[in-house]
Protein backbone atom coordinates (compact mmCIF):
# COMPACT_ATOMS: atom_id res chain seq x y z
CA UNK A 1 0.00 0.00 0.00
CA UNK A 2 1.63 3.35 -0.95
CA UNK A 3 1.96 6.38 1.22
CA UNK A 4 -0.18 8.40 -0.89
CA UNK A 5 -3.16 6.08 -0.43
CA UNK A 6 -2.99 4.87 3.37
CA UNK A 7 -6.37 5.52 4.21
CA UNK A 8 -8.02 2.50 1.65
CA UNK A 9 -6.88 -0.78 1.73
CA UNK A 10 -8.30 -3.28 -1.64
CA UNK A 11 -8.14 -7.02 -0.61
CA UNK A 12 -8.82 -9.86 -2.92
CA UNK A 13 -9.84 -13.62 -2.02
CA UNK A 14 -11.64 -16.86 -3.40
CA UNK A 15 -14.81 -18.03 -1.23
CA UNK A 16 -13.36 -21.54 -2.69
CA UNK A 17 -9.72 -21.19 -1.11
CA UNK A 18 -9.30 -20.56 2.08
CA UNK A 19 -5.59 -20.69 1.65
CA UNK A 20 -4.88 -23.09 4.68
CA UNK A 21 -3.98 -26.60 5.04
CA UNK A 22 -4.19 -26.74 9.23
CA UNK A 23 -6.63 -24.27 10.14
CA UNK A 24 -9.34 -22.24 9.43
CA UNK A 25 -12.98 -23.84 8.37
CA UNK A 26 -14.05 -24.51 5.28
CA UNK A 27 -17.21 -23.11 4.87
CA UNK A 28 -18.65 -24.46 1.41
CA UNK A 29 -19.91 -21.09 0.23
CA UNK A 30 -22.77 -21.20 -2.73
CA UNK A 31 -21.72 -19.20 -5.38
CA UNK A 32 -25.03 -18.28 -6.37
CA UNK A 33 -26.20 -17.35 -3.08
CA UNK A 34 -22.82 -15.60 -2.34
CA UNK A 35 -23.75 -13.12 -5.58
CA UNK A 36 -27.33 -12.55 -4.31
CA UNK A 37 -26.03 -11.52 -1.03
CA UNK A 38 -23.40 -8.62 -2.86
CA UNK A 39 -25.82 -7.72 -5.29
CA UNK A 40 -28.68 -7.70 -3.54
CA UNK A 41 -30.64 -4.00 -2.96
CA UNK A 42 -29.85 -4.23 0.62
CA UNK A 43 -26.13 -4.42 0.53
CA UNK A 44 -25.73 -2.31 -2.52
CA UNK A 45 -27.84 0.44 -0.52
CA UNK A 46 -25.49 -0.07 2.53
CA UNK A 47 -22.80 0.34 0.92
CA UNK A 48 -24.16 3.63 -0.87
CA UNK A 49 -24.45 4.87 2.13
CA UNK A 50 -21.11 3.86 3.90
CA UNK A 51 -23.17 2.18 6.37
CA UNK A 52 -21.23 -1.14 6.05
CA UNK A 53 -18.38 -0.60 8.60
CA UNK A 54 -16.01 -2.54 10.45
CA UNK A 55 -14.31 -2.71 13.58
CA UNK A 56 -10.72 -3.73 15.52
CA UNK A 57 -11.64 -7.59 16.04
CA UNK A 58 -15.09 -9.24 16.60
CA UNK A 59 -15.15 -8.13 19.68
CA UNK A 60 -17.72 -5.92 19.62
CA UNK A 61 -20.43 -7.43 17.68
CA UNK A 62 -19.73 -10.15 19.71
CA UNK A 63 -20.15 -8.93 23.12
CA UNK A 64 -23.07 -7.25 21.99
CA UNK A 65 -24.01 -10.50 20.40
CA UNK A 66 -25.67 -7.94 17.13
CA UNK A 67 -24.53 -7.88 13.52
CA UNK A 68 -24.87 -4.35 13.83
CA UNK A 69 -24.95 -2.89 17.21
CA UNK A 70 -25.73 0.51 18.02
CA UNK A 71 -23.60 3.49 18.76
CA UNK A 72 -23.76 2.68 22.44
CA UNK A 73 -24.79 -0.89 23.55
CA UNK A 74 -24.98 -3.01 26.40
CA UNK A 75 -23.38 -5.96 26.73
CA UNK A 76 -23.66 -8.85 29.20
CA UNK A 77 -20.50 -10.91 30.10
CA UNK A 78 -20.32 -14.47 31.24
CA UNK A 79 -20.53 -13.47 34.67
CA UNK A 80 -24.11 -11.84 34.36
CA UNK A 81 -22.45 -8.15 34.55
CA UNK A 82 -23.34 -5.56 31.84
CA UNK A 83 -21.16 -3.54 30.45
CA UNK A 84 -21.76 -0.11 28.47
CA UNK A 85 -19.25 -0.96 24.91
CA UNK A 86 -19.51 2.01 22.63
CA UNK A 87 -19.16 0.32 18.99
CA UNK A 88 -16.71 3.41 16.97
CA UNK A 89 -15.87 1.75 13.47
CA UNK A 90 -11.96 1.74 12.16
CA UNK A 91 -12.92 1.18 8.44
CA UNK A 92 -15.99 1.42 5.88
CA UNK A 93 -16.36 -0.81 3.05
CA UNK A 94 -16.82 1.20 -0.43
CA UNK A 95 -16.87 -1.65 -3.36
CA UNK A 96 -17.71 -4.87 -2.64
CA UNK A 97 -17.79 -7.38 -5.77
CA UNK A 98 -18.03 -11.00 -6.61
CA UNK A 99 -16.97 -12.11 -9.73
CA UNK A 100 -17.96 -16.23 -11.48
CA UNK A 101 -15.32 -17.44 -10.57
CA UNK A 102 -15.87 -16.67 -6.59
CA UNK A 103 -13.44 -13.90 -6.40
CA UNK A 104 -14.54 -11.43 -3.73
CA UNK A 105 -12.90 -7.91 -4.19
CA UNK A 106 -13.78 -5.52 -1.48
CA UNK A 107 -12.22 -1.63 -0.77
CA UNK A 108 -12.01 -0.48 2.87
CA UNK A 109 -11.59 2.83 3.74
CA UNK A 110 -9.83 3.42 6.79
CA UNK A 111 -11.50 6.04 9.30
CA UNK A 112 -9.37 8.80 10.45
CA UNK A 113 -9.69 8.30 14.48
CA UNK A 114 -7.97 6.38 17.07
CA UNK A 115 -9.90 3.17 16.06
CA UNK A 116 -8.97 3.10 12.17
CA UNK A 117 -5.11 4.60 13.53
CA UNK A 118 -5.26 1.43 14.97
CA UNK A 119 -5.97 -1.10 12.56
CA UNK A 120 -3.70 0.91 9.73
CA UNK A 121 -0.49 -0.09 12.76
CA UNK A 122 -1.50 -3.42 12.72
CA UNK A 123 -1.79 -3.73 8.67
CA UNK A 124 1.69 -1.85 8.14
CA UNK A 125 3.07 -4.17 10.73
CA UNK A 126 1.65 -7.38 8.02
CA UNK A 127 -0.30 -8.86 10.93
CA UNK A 128 -4.02 -9.74 10.79
CA UNK A 129 -6.52 -9.37 8.24
CA UNK A 130 -10.28 -8.62 6.94
CA UNK A 131 -12.94 -10.74 8.18
CA UNK A 132 -16.70 -10.96 6.92
CA UNK A 133 -19.32 -10.58 9.33
CA UNK A 134 -21.97 -12.02 7.81
CA UNK A 135 -25.29 -13.85 8.85
CA UNK A 136 -26.10 -17.54 7.67
CA UNK A 137 -26.78 -21.03 8.02
CA UNK A 138 -25.17 -24.61 6.78
CA UNK A 139 -27.25 -27.09 5.07
CA UNK A 140 -25.24 -30.22 4.93
CA UNK A 141 -21.38 -29.24 3.64
CA UNK A 142 -23.03 -26.16 2.37
CA UNK A 143 -22.79 -22.13 4.20
CA UNK A 144 -25.84 -20.37 2.81
CA UNK A 145 -25.50 -15.99 3.55
CA UNK A 146 -28.67 -14.12 4.32
CA UNK A 147 -26.91 -10.63 4.84
CA UNK A 148 -23.32 -9.31 5.17
CA UNK A 149 -22.85 -6.24 7.56
CA UNK A 150 -19.19 -5.55 6.95
CA UNK A 151 -15.69 -6.14 7.67
CA UNK A 152 -13.57 -6.50 10.56
CA UNK A 153 -10.21 -6.72 11.35
CA UNK A 154 -9.06 -9.65 13.00
CA UNK A 155 -5.86 -11.73 13.81
CA UNK A 156 -6.68 -14.90 11.43
CA UNK A 157 -8.63 -14.51 9.12
CA UNK A 158 -11.01 -17.24 7.82
CA UNK A 159 -9.40 -16.83 4.21
CA UNK A 160 -5.75 -16.12 4.30
CA UNK A 161 -5.62 -14.00 1.16
CA UNK A 162 -8.08 -11.14 3.08
CA UNK A 163 -5.41 -9.15 3.52
CA UNK A 164 -4.01 -5.89 2.07
CA UNK A 165 -0.44 -6.98 1.75
CA UNK A 166 1.68 -9.63 1.05
CA UNK A 167 3.30 -11.73 3.22
CA UNK A 168 6.97 -12.32 2.60
CA UNK A 169 7.66 -16.11 2.62
CA UNK A 170 11.62 -14.78 2.97
CA UNK A 171 11.20 -13.29 6.40
CA UNK A 172 11.79 -15.46 9.08
CA UNK A 173 10.82 -13.42 11.88
CA UNK A 174 7.61 -11.99 12.41
CA UNK A 175 6.96 -9.11 14.20
CA UNK A 176 6.80 -9.07 17.89
CA UNK A 177 4.31 -7.22 20.19
CA UNK A 178 6.60 -4.07 20.56
CA UNK A 179 7.14 -4.04 16.61
CA UNK A 180 3.62 -4.03 16.07
CA UNK A 181 2.65 -1.49 18.64
CA UNK A 182 5.42 1.19 17.70
CA UNK A 183 3.95 0.70 14.06
CA UNK A 184 0.35 1.58 15.36
CA UNK A 185 2.32 4.53 17.19
CA UNK A 186 3.53 5.77 14.06
CA UNK A 187 -0.01 5.94 12.58
CA UNK A 188 -0.67 8.36 15.30
CA UNK A 189 -1.74 6.46 18.20
CA UNK A 190 -0.52 8.06 21.51
CA UNK A 191 1.71 5.18 23.90
CA UNK A 192 -0.74 4.37 26.06
CA UNK A 193 -4.01 4.40 23.97
CA UNK A 194 -1.67 1.98 21.35
CA UNK A 195 -0.69 -0.84 24.41
CA UNK A 196 -4.29 -0.90 25.80
CA UNK A 197 -5.84 -1.37 22.15
CA UNK A 198 -3.34 -3.59 21.12
CA UNK A 199 -3.74 -5.60 24.15
CA UNK A 200 -7.73 -5.26 23.51
CA UNK A 201 -7.06 -6.63 19.91
CA UNK A 202 -5.12 -10.01 20.82
CA UNK A 203 -7.48 -10.84 24.35
CA UNK A 204 -10.66 -10.54 21.24
CA UNK A 205 -9.82 -13.62 20.21
CA UNK A 206 -10.38 -15.13 24.17
CA UNK A 207 -14.13 -14.07 23.66
CA UNK A 208 -16.68 -17.13 23.02
CA UNK A 209 -19.16 -16.54 20.48
CA UNK A 210 -20.24 -19.93 20.58
CA UNK A 211 -24.00 -18.31 20.15
CA UNK A 212 -23.08 -16.33 17.01
CA UNK A 213 -20.12 -18.61 15.86
CA UNK A 214 -22.33 -18.34 12.31
CA UNK A 215 -21.53 -14.34 12.01
CA UNK A 216 -18.15 -14.61 10.97
CA UNK A 217 -16.23 -16.22 8.29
Amino acid sequence: MSKSNLNRVTCKFNIFENGRSYSGKERGYVLDNFKKIIESPETQERLKLREMVGYVGHGIRELTNKLFPGETDIAKLDSGKEIVIKAIPACVCTELTIDDAGNVTHTQEVLDNEEGKTLLGLHNSKVGGFSIAARGSETGANTFLNQISGFDYVINPNFADNRGYVLDSTEEEKPDFATILDAIKEAGVNEEDAENRLQQWFDSVELSYNQNRQYFH
